[in-house]
């Protein structure tokens, strides 16, 4: 199988590509690793990078500090959702994040750049960042309407396919809540503690599962169960495959659908202070790392920081692996192209070298979701 990508004069290249990740590491802070934006507005996204380019901007998704020493103590506290107020932007455009008040971050622990679980109901909850704090001494989350509505899943259907970056879902007819203010408890820990992933599909829950090896291999699958399908099967076949390997792995569910509604985060958001499983993996650096993900596309697409050559080998490898019917793997560019510093993967490996970002279609999971995996762990540890 073959695409429009070639590997002629990858040597040549590395020198040059090396140079442009570590450029593009200042200039891409976001990342845009996930396999959905969220709901991010086009204009707050180019604003963003644009400031960056020259240093200036403040990256809302920066950790608040290292990762080897987060907080992953789970506080609850109550608190009001209410609407953005004129200027935040950011908050008034995308449906997965929130501004909190400085007087509720203060009493979960937590920070700008933290993941809050935001509980309305016993059966109504979703996850959201904290991309701004508004000094306040009311616990108060604002949060734009279609954010609401994912406080209500029960209340309607939502359209458009979770996989696709600028086809985010959206409720079909926008619900009651959307324009309300009300009562919640905020969270600041994602996973549920002490339930199987089997007790977590009952339960419409998420739980994390990690497994501390060595240094030299990390695997990684943020958004399993059914938020992203086969990709924590992904990390745990490559598990039982290689000896020492560290992994982490997170799998939702939601009965009769919004797993990815509900749970899921983009993958340059993810902050391990809120996945504590995740805080005890990001305690070390790993040698090499790869990261499996669920995208809308009609390829597979091979990203992340690692070299071109690594990216190169990777890609190879899975259309050596796979039938003419499958989709074929290119080099990821642009949108998928996930080789942001804040890429969970690439924030991981030791040096600068980063990891290796795997996105790929549902068809493909569903129907080749081993052979992808066999192929990436092979190709990544040199062993094809």
């Amino acid at each position: 199988m073959t695409d429009d990508n070639t590997t002629t004069d990858i040597d040549a290249d590395d020198a040059t590509d090396t140079e442009s990740r570590l450029r593009r590491r200042t200039l891409m802070g976001l990342g845009l690793a996930s396999p959905a934006f969220g709901g991010l507005g086009l204009a707050a996204l180019q604003s963003r990078l644009a400031g960056a380019s020259d240093g200036t901007a403040a990256d809302p998704f920066r950790l608040s500090g290292s990762t080897t020493a987060t907080d992953a103590t789970a506080r609850q506290a109550r608190t009001r959702v209410t609407d953005p107020v004129d200027g935040q932007t950011e908050v008034a455009e995308d449906y997965g994040v929130v501004s909190a008040s400085t007087s509720l971050l203060r009493s979960l622990g937590a920070d700008v750049g933290r993941q809050l679980r935001i509980r309305r109901t016993d059966d109504e909850y979703a996850v959201y960042t904290v991309v701004e704090a508004h000094e306040g001494s009311e616990p108060l989350v604002r949060m734009n309407g279609t954010a609401k509505s994912r406080l209500a899943l029960a209340e309607g259907d939502w359209v458009g396919e979770p996989d696709c970056r600028l086809g985010c879902p959206r409720p079909e007819e926008t619900p009651a809540i959307a324009d309300e203010t009300f009562d919640a408890e905020a969270e600041s820990v994602v996973p549920a503690a002490d339930l199987t992933a089997e007790e977590a599909r009952e339960a419409d829950e998420l739980v994390e599962d990690a497994t501390e090896g060595g240094t030299e291999f990390l695997v990684l699958a943020p958004h399993g169960g059914d938020v992203e399908p086969r990709t924590a099967e992904q990390a745990e076949h490559v598990r039982d495959r290689v000896d020492d390997a560290t992994t982490w792995l997170t799998k939702g569910f939601r009965a009769g659908g919004g797993a990815f509604v509900r749970w899921h985060v983009p993958s340059f958001a993810i902050h391990p202070a809120s996945y504590p499983a995740l805080a005890d993996v990001a305690g070390r650096r790993y040698e090499r790392a790869v990261s499996f993900h669920g995208i809308c596309s009609d390829c597979i697409q091979v990203g992340g920081a690692a070299p071109k050559s690594v990216r190169a080998r990777v890609r190879d490898a899975i259309n050596a692996a796979l039938p003419e019917s499958a989709s074929p793997a290119i080099l990821a560019d642009g949108a998928y192209r996930a080789e942001g510093e804040h890429v969970l993967v690439n924030q991981l490996t030791a040096g600068d070298e980063g990891g290796v970002w795997v996105g790929q279609p549902v068809a493909d999971r569903e129907r080749y979701w081993r052979a992808i995996a066999d192929a990436v762990v092979d190709a990544v540890r040199g062993e094809n």
